[in-house]
């Protein structure tokens, strides 16, 4: 009779008949290698986890630059400064106008003129979305000659006035030529002009570089929502329902292995993604307790015991100390563990525990070529099924 051998699996498994046929696939891949040693038995509990297919409704949407959500009424509209690599942010207005007036290139000649296209050019920059937001010189020096540019196109409009009597608001012409300007009633047009230049940059600074980004943001979050709702939403409905998962994995051992996963007959087991956790648990209920799993040996692929356990310590386990790692019970014989280098959701597991022995787990990492990444989409969780290196840690661990 073969070796029973369950098999669970993780997150994002919501339909039977896709994780079933991965079963089947596996199965025939073993027999391929020992015809008739294993029998493998699949536990599904995917009816029971997290629903995403609405995941999207509560995402924020990008229209014309600007985010807004999913009502996109008019008075929904939620601007937000765009910071990327342009700066930190923690120049005040008044500093970044003084890089914009007096920063190289281009140069104000008179100290009054200078101190009042200061005021202008901080004034207008308190009005924008973007630019008061950018305290990277560089950037900023790209708007220089633009606001001086205006401020002397300005000056240039009203060049046929007659000179002030010292008594009313003056600007000296901005120039970088050596000769002395004249004075003329030019604050008022200087103002007007620098103001829409400035808000001409931001403005279209914040359409490039709002869509820019948040078109990236939008495809990121669009194409990562389901994946991690599927995660995360299926851990807290775990969380609600250990007990009712945990049983299936009791319904098939009556089912199909009657007598096995205890401390006389322990079983064999695989575990994806999340269903180590689901098999974790099991393996630490209270000694007294009859669903207290036993395994004879334990493979798990793109799993993260250690990392919840870590987080949120289990019952019956030390808390996890740098250098000091957390002894587990007996109910587990042998542990191989695989990790995907580009799965962000899998962990190790023999720098974390030690079994009962003093041994540790066996991690084994899985490296995959660039191109079944980008086929993957960069979601690299579920490639493991059918790999060489879980076929090869299969063959080596189970019994």
């Amino acid at each position: 009779m073969p070796n029973p051998v369950l098999i669970i699996h993780g997150v994002a498994n919501h339909t039977r008949e896709p994780f079933e046929a991965s079963v089947a696939q596996l199965q025939k891949d073993l027999d391929a290698k020992k015809k008739d040693h294993w029998k493998l038995i699949p536990v599904f509990w995917g009816d029971l986890g997290g629903q995403s297919q609405d995941i999207s409704d509560c995402l924020p949407a990008l229209k014309d630059g600007d985010w807004t959500v999913r009502s996109e009424a008019a008075d929904d509209m939620l601007p937000t400064p765009v910071r990327g690599d342009l700066g930190s942010g923690r120049l005040t207005n008044r500093a970044r106008a003084e890089i914009l007036v007096s920063g190289g290139g281009p140069a104000v000649r008179s100290a009054r003129s200078q101190s009042d296209l200061l005021d202008i050019v901080s004034e207008a920059l308190s009005e924008t979305r973007v630019l008061q937001h950018i305290d990277n010189p560089e950037a900023l020096a790209g708007l220089r000659e633009a606001v001086l540019a205006a401020a002397n196109s300005a000056e240039k409009d009203d060049a046929g006035k007659a000179p002030t009597s010292g008594d009313e608001e003056e600007v000296r012409t901005f120039t970088t030529s050596g000769s002395e300007p004249e004075t003329f009633e030019t604050r008022g047009a200087i103002n007007d002009v620098v103001r829409r230049v400035v808000k001409g940059v931001d403005d279209m600074l914040g359409k490039m570089l709002g869509n820019d980004l948040g078109v990236l943001n939008q495809r990121l979050r669009a194409g990562l929502a389901v994946p991690f709702s599927l995660f995360f939403g299926d851990i807290i409905v775990y969380q609600n329902k250990k007990d009712e998962i945990q049983q299936r994995i009791w319904d098939k051992v009556d089912e199909h292995a009657p007598g096995y996963g205890t401390k006389a007959q322990p079983i064999q087991m695989i575990s994806h993604s999340l269903g180590g956790l689901v098999v974790f648990d099991a393996l630490l209920r209270p000694e007294n307790d009859p669903k207290r799993l036993h395994l004879i040996t334990w493979t798990t692929f793109g799993s993260q015991p250690a990392f919840f356990h870590i987080i949120d310590p289990r019952s019956g386990l030390s808390v996890y100390k740098h250098g000091e790692k957390v002894r587990l019970p007996d109910t587990l014989g042998k542990w191989t563990n695989l990790w995907d280098t580009m799965d962000i959701l899998a962990f190790t597991a023999g720098t974390a525990f030690e079994l009962h022995d003093g041994s540790a787990p066996t991690d084994i990492p899985v490296q995959d070529p660039l191109s079944l990444i980008l086929e993957e989409k960069l979601w690299t969780h579920s490639i493991y099924w059918h790999t060489e290196e879980l076929m090869n840690a299969l063959l080596s661990t189970l019994v």
